[in-house]
């Protein structure tokens, strides 16, 4: 049986060479280590490897824009993600890519092979601690449900703070901004102000940009 086919995308190569190190034991074969996001979504494009392990944050393009690039060429390599940490955030995240696997930084040995196991089965591994994230966060249950111009106009709030700018930068009256503004609020249980919902969308940067994708 061929083995699977493996690269490995993360900032730093002692990292790269642990985690290659650990994918051996499933006997998968890492063919490339990158350490940069352009590198990385060009091998991808090129050579087409059936998993990708990638660092979320690779600087110049993140793991999510790949992700979404690839997806657009109808490229079928999986996608496993390494978070810096596990939150709520960064499993909606996944969820909104369809990313196959993630794990975190500090995740020990038998959480990065239980995910990979999992992807490499045919199902989603995403590991438990990201999972347990799932609970308490009730005003991001719901982000799903935003439309894109919802979401574009969270973005705009988080850059401009004001519905005025908002509105201007739409081409929109304030009126149509302000009943946007409460389905919005509606949605995300929160207070429909223009200070609510710009520092909500400030808070949430990364989630709404990679929603936004």
């Amino acid at each position: 049986m061929k083995s699977s086919t493996i690269i490995i995308a993360h900032k730093d190569k002692l990292r790269q060479a642990s985690i290659a190190t650990t994918m051996s034991i499933l006997d998968c074969e890492v063919i490339k280590t990158l350490s940069t996001g352009v590198r990385t979504l060009r091998y991808i494009v090129r050579e087409k490897p059936d998993i990708a392990i990638l660092q979320s944050c690779l600087g110049d393009v993140s793991a999510f824009e790949i992700v979404k690039e690839i997806a657009s060429k109808n490229i079928k390599t999986k996608c496993i993600l390494i978070f810096d940490e596990p939150s709520y955030e960064n499993l909606l995240m996944a969820r909104s890519l369809n990313i196959h696997g993630c794990f975190c930084e500090n995740g020990t040995a038998m959480q990065m092979l239980s995910s990979l196991h999992a992807v490499l089965g045919g199902e989603k591994g995403i590991c438990e601690k990201i999972l347990d994230t799932e609970s308490d966060k009730n005003n991001l249950n719901n982000i799903e449900m935003l439309s894109d111009k919802e979401i574009q106009i969270m973005t705009l709030f988080g850059f401009y703070k004001n519905k005025r700018k908002v509105a201007q930068k739409l081409e929109f009256s304030n009126k149509k901004i302000e009943r946007i503004q409460k389905g919005i609020a509606s949605k995300l249980n929160i207070e429909s102000s223009e200070s609510c919902l710009a520092n909500w969308a400030e808070q949430n940067r990364d989630l709404i940009k990679t929603l936004a994708l």
